[in-house]
């Protein structure tokens, strides 16, 4: 089902994506809280749109056994307060990742699977993802898990196991951003109503013209690490926004 609102006079959107916010131990890839708050805060006094692409929140890492995503979220929140006071007071719409696992709001936004704002569509993009869709989806989950569990030992073990099965398969988000860009490519053309599809997942920030189309391909890429990446885009004031 979706929804329809406006984006009340704002004349630019900002898509960030892939903070993977941890619990403060040695699996939590986020390290930028100052940086990031002051960033979002620049953006929000700009009168930006702000879009969170999902991954956020690292629900499927941190999560126990026996815990439902939002005490998860809870455990997140509390070892990254700052960032959290400041995302739900600058946060618009927040989209689903394939790490938010089964939570379904966080930092007071409901969380989406996808936001069309005027000609721009904004998703997660691990739909275009060997591991993270149909039967082997279970595969991406559970690499997930045991590169947290051997994040304790070796800090990187899940870009080093992300990256060999990328290259096992010669897919996944450790793999070429040439088929992002071709899956990008395909969904604008099916669409009249798209110019713009902006997706995360991959951590690798770039942007592709469509050929012999006046659209284009971005991503957002990722705030782990010492990344910082974003993306803004301009829109018509005044225009739909479609939630979905």
């Amino acid at each position: 089902m979706s929804t329809y609102t406006s984006t009340a006079g704002a004349k630019e959107i900002t898509v960030f994506s892939d903070l993977h916010l941890g619990i403060g131990d040695q699996r939590d890839d986020f390290h930028q809280d100052k940086r990031f708050v002051a960033w979002l805060r620049k953006k929000q006094n700009a009168g930006c749109l702000i879009v969170g692409a999902g991954d956020l929140c690292d629900i499927v890492q941190v999560r126990n056994r026996h815990e439902s995503a939002s005490t998860a979220y809870h455990r997140i929140y509390r070892a990254h307060t700052r960032v959290g006071d400041a995302l739900a007071q600058c946060l618009d719409y927040y989209v689903r990742g394939n790490h938010e696992g089964a939570l379904q709001e966080g930092f007071g936004c409901e969380i989406v699977d996808a936001v069309q704002i005027g000609g721009v569509r904004i998703e997660h993009g691990h739909r275009f993802d060997l591991f993270n869709t149909g039967l082997l989806k279970p595969i991406g989950n559970l690499a997930t898990r045991v590169a947290g569990i051997a994040e304790f030992v070796y800090p990187d073990a899940d870009v080093w196991l992300s990256r060999k099965l990328g290259r096992l398969m010669r897919r996944g988000r450790y793999g070429g951003k040439e088929a992002y860009r071709r899956a990008g490519a395909a969904c604008l053309r099916k669409s009249p109503t798209l110019d713009e599809l902006v997706i995360g997942h991959t951590h690798k920030a770039d942007q592709y013209s469509v050929p012999g189309e006046s659209k284009g391909y971005w991503n957002s890429g990722a705030w782990t690490g010492t990344l910082h990446d974003s993306i803004t885009l301009p829109i018509c004031e005044e225009c739909f926004v479609e939630v979905s």
